[in-house]
């Protein structure tokens, strides 16, 4: 990888932070400090609960894709993935690539790992889509004359657009990774090997696509993760005395979310989490501050459950380097 490439990743995780001080800092910044400040350490280790119960989902709903994982491992990979993308300079993809490599280190083969990698985040892609069509639906029935009402539906259908794509990438993957391994040309037994993972991750795809009860019982419990997170974001918006009832508070996430899904070449959406809480939730009436500080406390949330997994996973790697090769 060239240096420019290598450093993009850092410099999109940059100009994100500006933009979320900037924005932080033209919405009374001290309005939206006070608010955080009055949720107290009591209302943010609730909000770190409420992490702890998304998990074990989103760990099920990957061990449904790989029947040889054990349900403490897929919530341990899980764990290490969302802390990844949440706290590093990377973006889902690079939090992906740690959860699988952990995989692997439980016996899971690089070909299954891989394809049970690409699968899940296909499938909470679609759960995803689900709860931004929610989210819609939601502002359409609870703000239906308000001028965001058309921009939110087209958007909703190219988020509908872009999912079917992407199933069908994913569907292909190991042909498509074939297809551009021969083009590039490498020497002879560099090529056949990596001809032969693609094929073995092509075989795995096909494999999990023959079971569809179990992408279906996936994309359920992705949707379920995504509902509760929902419920987290109102009860954020609860600590703040925003005083927003549940489907109001759901609609938000799931517009954020979509945002989210958007911009997720930004590391950690720095900046663009931000600007999705200020907009959709103006929708309801929210002020400036308040927006701003679900945000933050859902920033808070994410690190405040991200750093311990890391530190914990970093451990675990410090020892498997240092035990001695069997």
């Amino acid at each position: 990888m060239s240096r420019p490439l290598a450093l993009l990743p850092a410099l999109l995780a940059l100009t994100g932070l500006a933009g979320a001080f900037l924005l932080i800092g033209t919405h009374q910044p001290r309005a939206v400090l006070a608010a955080v400040g009055s949720v107290g350490w009591d209302g943010l280790l609730a909000l770190l609960a409420t992490e702890l119960t998304l998990v074990p989902p989103l760990g099920a709903a990957w061990q449904r894709l790989c029947p040889r994982l054990s349900a403490p491992v897929a919530v341990w990979a899980r764990m290490v993935r969302d802390a990844s993308a949440n706290c590093l300079p990377l973006t889902s993809i690079g939090g992906l690539v740690f959860g699988t490599r952990e995989l692997t280190r439980h016996g899971i083969t690089s070909a299954a790992a891989t394809a049970s990698g690409a699968a899940d985040v296909t499938l909470e892609f679609l759960a995803q889509i689900l709860f931004v069509l929610l989210g819609g639906l939601l502002v359409l029935l609870l703000q239906p004359h308000h001028g965001a009402a058309l921009p939110v539906a087209a958007g909703l259908l190219g988020a509908i657009l872009l999912g079917l794509l992407g199933i069908v990438l994913q569907r292909r993957a190991g042909h498509l990774l074939a297809a551009l391994i021969r083009r590039i040309g490498l020497p002879r037994g560099r090529e056949e090997g990596l001809l032969h993972r693609a094929g073995a991750l092509q075989q795995a795809l096909d494999a999990l696509h023959r079971e569809p009860s179990r992408l279906a019982e996936a994309c359920a419990l992705h949707l379920i993760g995504w509902l509760g997170s929902g419920l987290a974001t109102w009860l954020a918006c609860h600590l703040l005395g925003a005083g927003l009832g549940v489907m109001q508070a759901v609609g938000i996430e799931a517009l954020v979310s979509g945002i989210r899904a958007a911009g997720f070449f930004v590391p950690a959406s720095l900046g663009v989490q931000e600007g999705g809480y200020l907009a959709f939730g103006a929708l309801f009436g929210l002020p400036a501050d308040m927006c701003l500080g679900i945000s933050l406390l859902r920033r808070a949330r994410d690190l405040g459950f991200g750093l311990p997994v890391l530190l914990a996973w970093q451990a675990i790697e410090w020892g498997r380097l240092r035990a001695p090769l069997p």
